[in-house]
């Protein structure tokens, strides 16, 4: 996170000023600096996932054996490699083996997601097993991602090659390796995974979204790996006899400023193309699919004119504000963390293909698997009766679960939290929705529950 000012003060100011002003020093910060950064954290997250070098670069490499940048901090190790050591340790004890859980929050949920996928690709070529339960379960919470930023193919193992036939033409070989051979062949070996989202995380719903304008996440980290795959300290030209210096005072802004140049410029041109191309159709979608006001005026002509309206204005907003944003507002897709996987499409006429996520959404039909999202009030009361079920419930590989936790994270006012209630899960807060059932739980006590 960027607080520079808020840091400064704090390294300056004696007697406790730091303290005073920090309530506005914390709020400049994040205005001025963490807010228009995190579309750089997101790409942060995918390097400290997979490593600054290509995806595969340490997939052959075992402990020692891989070029980690070395620095006074001590080894720059991806998440994946950690996690892969893990379970490779793990293996071996036998019975009675600790049963290992993943789990991450915003950027920190891209970061785990994209890791257990390479640590569990790598066990699988290294160990030649199906890593079936070497994770017992994958949570999410306020995911700051889109499905499409999972794009990671590693290459397939050897044995599903193997398995194409000889004679196949190069575009369905390509295919039939991709099919297999991509995040959600790794996500069926976990039992258990979930999202956690809410309908007022402003950080994951309108920061990330304009964010995504100007910068499309899944774009620049994909540009980003490869030219540190190039120029960086181990990259595929470091044993060219080129100067260090000369690498990084030269090489990398020759090909970086262009290069983010022509991100934001393509990521503002296609935003552009799409949203205007898709206006009227989404603006006539909108004004009859939309039901925020049949139950106060039935399905008719009026409902129908006030979502004219709503599409530019969300009028609902003035008088509800646990409702999923439509409309105008919307042009772009939310990250999972304000949506769940559920309503990743809600309001649009056009429908996102969840990518790697999809099967364990929808059926072929585009049907929602039964239970697999569990709506606002479910969700609260299963957190203030504490009552989650026995060891199976949720217990399906094939499956990846909503949860709608809208009613327990509710922090909705921008002067409480600008990113509303992203940061929820670790506050001292009370639960409102629990106080009239005898229960006095705090939001960091429900997240455990």
């Amino acid at each position: 996170m960027s607080r520079p000012l808020t840091s400064a003060t704090q390294s300056i100011l004696p007697y406790g000023l730091a303290d005073f002003i920090a309530p506005a020093t914390k709020i400049f910060d994040k205005i001025v600096f963490q807010i228009p950064s995190g579309w750089k954290e997101s790409i942060d997250a995918y390097h400290n996932a997979l490593g600054r070098q290509r995806p595969n670069y340490y997939l052959d490499k075992e402990g020692k054996e891989a070029n980690y940048d070395v620095s006074l901090g001590g080894r720059n190790v991806p998440v994946s490699e950690i996690l892969y050591e893990v379970l490779k340790t793990n293996d071996n004890e036998g019975q009675g083996k600790p049963k290992i859980h993943a789990i991450g929050h915003s950027y920190g949920a891209k970061l785990i997601a994209l890791a257990t996928i390479a640590a569990l690709y790598k066990y699988e070529t290294k160990t030649n097993k199906i890593p079936h339960k070497s994770l017992e379960s994958l949570i999410l919470f306020n995911p700051a991602f889109r499905s499409e930023e999972l794009g990671y193919f590693p290459e397939c193992p050897e044995e599903i090659l193997q398995a194409v036939p000889r004679n196949t033409d190069f575009s369905t070989f390509f295919s039939v390796s991709l099919k297999e051979c991509t995040a959600s062949r790794y996500f069926e070996t976990i039992p258990r995974k979930a999202i956690v989202y809410s309908n007022s995380d402003y950080a994951t719903g309108l920061i990330y979204g304009t964010g995504q304008i100007f910068l499309n996440a899944e774009q620049t980290q994909w540009t980003d790996s490869l030219i540190e795959g190039y120029t960086g300290d181990y990259g595929l030209i470091s044993w060219a006899p080129i100067p260090r210096w000369y690498r990084q005072y030269i090489l990398k802004p020759i090909l970086g400023g262009p290069l983010l140049v022509w991100s934001a410029g393509t990521s503002i041109l296609a935003w552009s193309y799409r949203s205007i191309r898709q206006l009227p159709t989404e603006w006539w979608h909108h004004v009859h699919i939309n039901d925020t006001f049949n139950d106060l005026l039935g399905k008719n002509l009026f409902s129908k004119t006030l979502n004219a309206v709503h599409f530019f204005v969300p009028l609902d907003k003035l008088w509800n504000v646990d409702v999923d944003q439509q409309g105008l507002f919307r042009t772009t897709m939310p990250a999972l963390g304000r949506s769940g996987l559920h309503n990743q499409d809600k309001g649009h006429s056009t429908k996102n293909s969840l990518g790697e996520l999809k099967r364990f959404v929808f059926n072929d039909d585009g049907e929602s698997h039964p239970g697999t999202h569990i709506n606002s009030e479910q969700f609260a009361r299963m957190v203030c009766e504490e009552n989650w079920g026995t060891d199976l419930t949720f217990n399906n590989p094939k499956r990846m679960y909503s949860f709608d936790a809208s009613s327990i994270y509710d922090t909705t006012k921008i002067w409480h939290s600008i990113s509303g209630s992203h940061g929820d899960l670790r506050s001292k807060n009370k639960i409102t929705k629990c106080m009239g059932k005898g229960k006095d739980l705090s939001k960091i006590t429900g997240t455990f529950n």
